[in-house]
């Protein structure tokens, strides 16, 4: 395929209008991405959570409070970091 363009200056309106559409395409895949990304961590902890309930529950019912005291005073006690990512 050959493009012919009669003046310079429509071929560098092409190549604007080009970049433009390869930009916001770009822009469409990385928030896809990132929003995939997102849902497979999503999922991921959520199974940890589960498996981790599931594991306290199996628990002797007289150590589940002990735990969670371990647990809340291990987290208040340690330098823990949150971080939220947008």
């Amino acid at each position: 395929m050959v493009l012919t363009v009669k003046t310079v200056a429509h071929a560098e309106e092409f190549l604007r209008l080009s970049q433009r559409e390869l930009h916001s395409a770009l822009n469409t895949v990385k928030l896809e991405y990132v929003t995939a990304i997102r849902k497979l961590a999503e999922t991921a902890k959520d199974k940890r959570f589960k498996a981790l309930r599931g594991a306290i529950n199996l628990l002797d019912p007289r150590l589940q409070p002990r735990l969670r005291e371990v647990i809340v005073g291990t987290w208040i006690s340690g330098p823990n970091e949150v971080r939220w990512v947008y």
